[in-house]
């Protein structure tokens, strides 16, 4: 889906209507935190049966190689999808064994965004 085709991102939303969206490691530039917070938007406006979303992120060391998170994360906080979305955010580690057997540890940024009704402004 591209994020700067309004056009297209409206078919998605009313032809295909999805009832979940899922998105992951998405935010990395800040030139492409509004498109994707408008997509975002009219997904949930347009789409009929839209009212969640999950998005992951993983967390690098202090954002690197993901400059745009810190942004998206206050202009989710501050309400940018309007009154009608609930956005909840939190942080979890996932814990595996690497390819030579060494423990690793990843950390991710969870959002959760429900609409409740007309969603987005």
């Amino acid at each position: 889906l591209d994020w700067h085709d309004e056009m297209g991102i409206f078919r998605v939303a009313s032809d295909f209507r999805p009832d979940v969206i899922i998105g992951s490691d998405l935010v990395y530039y800040p030139m492409d935190t509004p498109p994707l917070l408008q997509t975002l938007e009219m997904l949930l406006k347009f789409g009929g049966g839209s009212k969640d979303v999950l998005l992951i992120s993983p967390l690098r060391p202090a954002y690197s190689e993901r400059e745009a998170l810190p942004e998206f994360r206050r202009r989710l906080e501050d309400g940018e999808l309007g009154n009608g979305c609930e956005v909840t955010m939190d942080e979890f580690e996932m814990v595996g064994i690497g390819i030579n057997g060494d423990e690793e540890r990843h950390n991710f940024l969870r959002i959760r965004v429900h609409s409740h009704g007309d969603g987005a402004r």
